[in-house]
């Protein structure tokens, strides 16, 4: 089995999340080479686990949030509602007509 590295790991993430760990990675490292050396250290098994139970915890946590929002959604709504959360506020929109722009082969 192929060694994981650190690299392997920062492939996956969003942009913002990647420059705010690059950001971090390279005040704390300092050197361009230190971050090179940085991203290509291999992670123990014991890390990864670590990695993937703090992920499955934030998806959880994220999953209990959003129970009361499909429960409303369930009781007050018709399949063509959507809810769309951001930092500075959330809607509840309706589609009221919509198609697709192109057929499907069959």
């Amino acid at each position: 089995m192929r060694e994981i590295t650190v690299f392997d790991l920062v492939k996956h993430l969003e942009l913002d999340n990647f420059c705010d760990l690059i950001f971090g990675a390279v005040n704390d490292i300092g050197t361009q080479e230190g971050l090179k050396a940085a991203l290509q250290t291999e992670i123990t098994k014991e890390e990864l686990q670590r990695i993937n139970a703090a992920a499955l915890r934030e998806a959880d946590e994220f999953r209990s949030m959003c129970r009361p929002i499909i429960s409303y959604l369930e009781k007050y709504c018709d399949p063509y509602t959507e809810v769309h959360i951001s930092m500075d506020e959330i809607k509840v929109t309706s589609i009221e007509c919509g198609i697709p722009v192109k057929a499907k082969d069959g």
